[in-house]
């Protein structure tokens, strides 16, 4: 009954006119600028029930994809402003000329493979040659 309340507030909007409201006895008023009252038959009772289960599945819909995209989209413009705020934050401690020689250092165990490699395309080539 809250969809019809809702549907109530919006008939000024609705280009059809909009069910007001529908009494246990399947009486329904319907606003075409007067009241006019008469009897439900089974058939409007049935499409007036598909009508709102409709509305209620679509409302579900939308409900669910809201929960689902507000959270996404929270993370999103986190996840953003921390990389942008990062990388700017990193960019500033690297660029120190006092550090320049530490980082650019190679560390032993680079050096003992860049030279193992050395050594072993050294000897493939050798190994061609013959």
């Amino acid at each position: 009954m809250d969809l019809l309340r809702s549907l109530h507030r919006l008939r000024h909007f609705l280009p059809v006119p909009a069910l007001e409201r529908v009494s246990a006895t399947n009486e329904s008023t319907v606003n075409w600028g007067k009241k006019i009252q008469h009897k439900l038959t089974k058939r409007e009772r049935e499409e007036v029930g598909m009508i709102e289960r409709l509305i209620i599945q679509y409302f579900t819909i939308i409900r669910k994809q809201l929960q689902d995209s507000i959270p996404k989209t929270i993370m999103h413009f986190m996840v953003t402003h921390l990389t942008k705020s990062l990388a700017s934050c990193l960019i500033s401690e690297l660029y120190v000329e006092e550090k320049f020689e530490y980082l650019l250092q190679e560390s032993e165990s680079i050096s003992k493979k860049r030279e193992r490699a050395s050594n072993m395309l050294v000897a493939s080539m050798r190994h061609r040659k013959f």
